[in-house]
């Protein structure tokens, strides 16, 4: 075995970048709410405009991603939405 290139963290070093971060953190704090709102905005604009021809909602349960819902979009020439197909998992039989 080599020797390892890490070395370990001392309390200077903790000290430095808790007082590097902190200011970040706790703008962070004071302002999630308009942050989240903000990226939610950003994400939103981003998405319109777009087809999205499907989508599929998992849920971790056990330690495992799982099927739940699947949404499946059809659109007509000009790019309106004209059916969606909504299925849910169906966990006996492993399948929508």
């Amino acid at each position: 075995m080599g020797k390892s290139n890490t070395t370990p963290l001392t309390n200077q070093k903790l000290k430095t970048m808790e007082l590097i971060l902190l200011p970040f953190y706790l703008l962070a704090k004071k302002y999630s709410r308009y942050i989240f709102l903000i990226l939610c905005l950003l994400s939103g604009t981003a998405m319109y405009g777009q087809k999205i021809q499907s989508s599929l909602l998992e849920t971790w349960t056990n330690n495992a991603w799982l099927n739940s819902i699947k949404q499946t979009n059809s659109y007509d020439v000009n790019g309106y939405l004209t059916q969606t197909l909504s299925q849910q998992w169906d966990i006996a039989t492993l399948s929508w």
